[in-house]
């Protein structure tokens, strides 16, 4: 096993090498799969943020079989490869990464969930990555490899991912820290670092950190210890988080039934400029107070 990690990490270094020499940002991805139609979707991990606005579920279609996806990045980015047809999702690949450079892409829609097959260093070193006890997919063997591979960007996808899913863990801050400096200071590491900051204030036993926030178009200083008196839930969403609005109901719900003993609901929108719009109309569908955050 040990001698199979080593070949692998010696052709991601060639490969490393080779991608270095050319240093081109474009991309292309040659895709193939076992349907003559449909339409395909490059699906962010995580979150948006991490994305150019470019790559935030781009789409194209299936022809005889095949798809093409072409694009500029700065460094390789995981994706979810949706596959539809007449609305239906024939098709949800596991998470895989696609790097600045031509590449192909082969997909089975009888193998749901699983890894697409392609050929990049980036996969190469995913290889080497599920060939070692990180497999287990214990944290102490994920910062064990983060410790030994600052360069990673299947560490830093995976970090993200992990994180969009589990949220805050002291461990995900140690993996953040081996990182190198130059993949903090990609886009998406940079947006990864503001995110594991802001998040790190919100755990269990800390005080609620003062936010400034907009309430009726005016800027205000959010100090939760004004609540200190009543039960209250502070609820985060924003308006392209389906699930965080169909809970809106359920919590009207609840806070009709609790707030003349003292329960409240205080709902912090994360939008940027562009949806402040589409969040004044989602925000009507509730029944207490709304603010907003301007994260971008």
């Amino acid at each position: 096993m040990k001698r199979i990690g080593a070949i692998l990490a010696l052709l991601t270094f060639i490969l490393n090498t080779i991608l270095a020499i050319n240093n081109s940002p474009e991309f292309k991805l040659n895709g193939t799969i076992n349907l003559d139609t449909g339409t395909v979707c490059l699906m962010y991990v995580g979150n948006e943020r991490y994305y150019p606005k470019e790559l935030i579920n781009p789409t194209t279609k299936i022809v005889k079989g095949k798809f093409v996806f072409k694009g500029t990045i700065q460094h390789p980015y995981a994706f979810i490869l949706g596959v539809q047809q007449a609305g239906n999702f024939k098709y949800i690949s596991g998470m895989f990464y696609v790097v600045p450079a031509e590449q192909n892409l082969q997909c089975d829609i009888n193998k749901y969930g699983q890894l697409p097959t392609l050929n990049n260093w980036s996969m190469i070193e995913l290889l080497n990555y599920n060939s070692t006890d990180n497999h287990k997919n214990d944290e102490t063997s994920f910062l064990k490899y983060a410790k030994g591979h600052p360069d990673s960007y299947i560490v830093m996808w995976k970090l993200i991912d992990k994180f969009s899913v589990k949220n805050y863990r002291q461990v995900y801050d140690s993996v953040y820290q081996c990182l190198s400096k130059k993949l903090k200071s990609t886009d998406t590491g940079k947006e990864l670092g503001k995110y594991i900051l802001s998040t790190k204030s919100l755990r269990i036993g800390f005080d609620f950190p003062d936010l400034k926030v907009t309430d009726s178009g005016k800027q205000i200083d959010f100090k939760a210890k004004s609540f200190s008196d009543q039960y209250t839930l502070i609820d985060f969403w924003d308006s392209s988080c389906s699930p965080c609005i169909g809970q809106f109901k359920e919590l009207k719900r609840i806070y009709s039934l609790y707030k003349k003993e003292g329960f409240n609901i205080v709902g912090i929108a994360l939008e940027n400029k562009e949806t402040i719009e589409k969040w004044k109309i989602v925000g009507g569908a509730s029944s207490w107070g709304l603010l907003l955050k301007i994260i971008a």
